[in-house]
């Protein structure tokens, strides 16, 4: 295949790498916070990290242009144009939820008695906009980020399912477009449950997939939808660890029951598998974990490795291909 002209090739990606490295910079104020949250909570403690990397070697880093080959030009640009048509959408329905959130203090919130069929209304409603599975649980604030916050207790999580043929192709291209496909789509859904909320007479924040002010996949744990790998990423009964996660803060009343976490059992699993950490082309999953002692946050993922790799080659998704595979043909999801 034909290489396209080095020059107009690293001219094309500069806006990207400068994206990316913004993005990144966030994500590790993100955790700088939500550490400081840690430390306000457990001001003795300490967070204690492996002294080994783990067994994942150096010549199994996957380079990026070396696994999904060069492609000409203008495939570059076709490619980029897919998936910033739904980060666009994404950026201006963020902004919406800003607006929702604010609208909170703007208006009168009745919170009349929900009728007998009101939350079978909800999740109706919600998965006509393609989320997967719903759960309900109470705010838990070691879980919020630090500088952000949770304006209600009820906690509605939802979870909408990645596309696993694509998943399956990462890190290329179309793991990418998925991802941010789905990031897209949940963030409008999540937007329309925190509207229909407020239409109803209650208090709503949307809690948006892309950033987030807490942490979603312990979240989505206590809601009952799953447990997280050693990955740190949620396993679902259902869609494994393909999926994005958001939630609505509520005050709506009659709010119903957490369900039994069915996947709690998973990381049984994890401690024969570990093709997560075997896989990872960042280094960033430890065979043993990263221990925050009298904290629920117990994570074999040091994420800041994950950072630079994904700003130098723009997507991975390599754990949630390897561990989607294994439970796939081990029919341990799906059913």
């Amino acid at each position: 295949m034909n290489k396209p002209n080095p020059f107009l090739a690293k001219l094309f990606e500069i806006p990207a790498i400068m994206t990316l490295e913004r993005w990144k910079e966030t994500l590790v104020e993100k955790e700088a916070r939500f550490f400081e949250i840690f430390d306000r909570a457990y001001p003795e403690e300490s967070i204690v990290l492996p002294e080994d990397g783990g067994p994942v070697r150096q010549e199994k880093i996957i380079k990026y242009r070396d696994y999904v080959g060069w492609v000409p030009f203008m495939e570059e640009v076709r490619q980029s144009v897919v998936m910033m048509r739904p980060f666009i959408r994404m950026v201006g329905d963020s902004k919406k939820s800003l607006k929702i959130m604010k609208s909170n203090y703007s208006g009168t919130f009745l919170r009349p008695p929900p009728p007998a069929d009101f939350w079978k209304t909800v999740e109706q409603r919600t998965r006509q906009n393609g989320v997967g599975d719903i759960g309900y649980t109470t705010v838990d604030p070691s879980l919020v980020f630090a500088g952000m916050g949770m304006l209600f207790s009820n906690i509605i999580v939802l979870i909408m399912e990645t596309d696993y043929d694509a998943i399956a192709q990462s890190p290329g291209f179309p793991g990418g477009a998925e991802t941010m496909r789905v990031y897209a789509k949940l963030t409008r859904a999540t937007n329309d449950l925190a509207l229909y909320l407020q239409k109803s007479g209650y208090h709503a924040q949307p809690v948006i997939p892309y950033g987030g002010q807490v942490l979603y996949p312990l979240l989505a744990a206590n809601a009952g939808l799953g447990y997280p790998g050693y990955h740190g990423l949620l396993i679902n009964e259902r869609f494994g660890p393909a999926l994005r996660i958001s939630a609505v803060a509520t005050d709506a009343p009659s709010f119903p029951e957490t369900r039994p976490n069915r996947m709690a059992a998973i990381r049984e699993f994890c401690e024969t598998c570990r093709k997560c950490i075997n896989s990872c082309p960042g280094n960033a999953i430890y065979p043993t974990p990263i221990s925050r002692e009298d904290s629920p946050v117990v994570t074999h993922m040091d994420n800041k490795k994950c950072y630079p790799y994904v700003a130098r080659y723009k997507h991975c998704s390599v754990c949630i291909r390897v561990c989607a595979k294994i439970l796939k043909d081990k029919n341990l999801i799906g059913a």
